[in-house]
Order: structure tokens, then C-alpha cells, then sequence
């Protein structure tokens, strides 16, 4: 029996002397292949010197019809101490449009709604997903590889506890489930 190669050139896979087979991979981020495969990663991001305490930063719905929102990973720094909390959103909330940009610059939209630059007013926040926390004038990731999933109408809003200046970027892409 031949292992012939998967490219239609009818060469044979190696076998090493302990009659192994030999192979070699590449290894990235989900991210990586559907930014690159398909366009659909983005990147949401809010700047905002929150003028109050626990100030709503951003909120992103997932609107997909036949995607599910994977969200993989957040950065976020912010001028004095503070802890941003990443929670389930219900209701409707309102705020100024902050549409996702593509990581792939394919001019693809995101199919998501979303408020940013703390013009959010949130009408239910509900559990906590993470609490991510940096000290004065620092920054801060943290990574899900896509473990947050967001179906279609789920929604989650940040929150920053902290008056003074804050980033926050959060990266996600849409891909279907079988």
C-alpha cells in the first residue's frame, strides 16, 4: 500500500527508518485562516476618557443569520488603575455606530451591530465573561482563540470602572457551524 501526496503529483510519502511516517505542519490561530481564507475577522475598537465610573465602552451584537461571532482575543490599557468587564448583554441599547474593521482589508462588513467610545447605554447587563485588569498607565491581553461564541442575536458589553482614559480592542471572526 502508497501514501501518494494530496497535490495530484504522484510522489509517495516518506517513511523513516522506524517506519514513521514522516510529516511537517503549520500551526496559527483560527483567526489567521479565516482573516486570510475568507475575510471575516475584525477587529472592534473604543477609546474614551469615560467621563464616570463604570461607563458602558462598547457593545457588539452578533446579527449573523449563518455565522456564529468567535471572539479571540482582547488589548486594552488605560491611564489610571481600572478593570474592564466583558459581560452578556440583553435589550436594546443605544450609542454611537462603531463598526468592526477587517483584519483582512478586503472591505468586507462585520454582521454585527455595534456602539463604542463609551456613547453606549446599556439596558441589561447580565453575567460577567471575563475581568481584565491593568494598573495606571499600562496594557494588558488576554486570549480566547475563539472559546467566547456568540450566536446569532447574543450580544456582550464592556465596561470600564475606571474616569480617565481607556483603550479597548477586541478581536473576533464569523465563521458557520455544521
Amino acid at each position: 500500500m502508497k501514501i501518494e501526496d494530496g497535490q495530484g503529483h504522484h510522489g509517495d510519502a516518506g517513511v523513516s527508518e522506524n517506519q514513521r511516517l514522516e510529516v511537517s505542519a503549520r500551526s496559527n490561530k483560527r483567526i489567521y485562516y479565516v482573516s486570510r481564507d475568507d475575510g471575516r475577522a475584525f477587529v472592534w475598537t473604543s477609546t474614551y476618557n469615560t467621563g464616570g465610573a463604570n461607563e458602558e465602552i462598547l457593545y457588539i451584537k452578533n446579527t449573523s443569520t449563518t455565522r456564529h461571532l468567535f471572539i479571540d482575543s482582547a488589548h486594552y490599557s488605560a491611564a489610571a488603575a481600572c478593570l474592564f468587564t466583558m459581560s452578556k448583554h440583553t435589550g436594546t441599547p443605544t450609542g454611537t455606530v462603531n463598526t468592526g474593521e477587517s483584519l483582512n482589508y478586503d472591505g468586507k462588513s462585520p454582521e454585527a451591530t455595534s456602539f463604542g467610545n463609551a456613547a453606549v447605554t446599556a439596558s441589561a447587563i447580565g453575567n460577567a465573561l471575563a475581568f481584565l485588569e491593568v494598573v495606571a498607565n499600562a496594557e494588558g491581553d488576554r486570549n480566547w482563540n475563539g472559546e467566547i461564541v456568540l450566536g446569532e442575536g447574543d450580544a456582550l458589553i464592556v465596561t470600564a470602572s475606571v474616569d480617565d482614559v481607556v483603550h479597548f480592542a477586541l478581536t473576533g471572526f464569523f465563521e458557520a457551524i455544521d
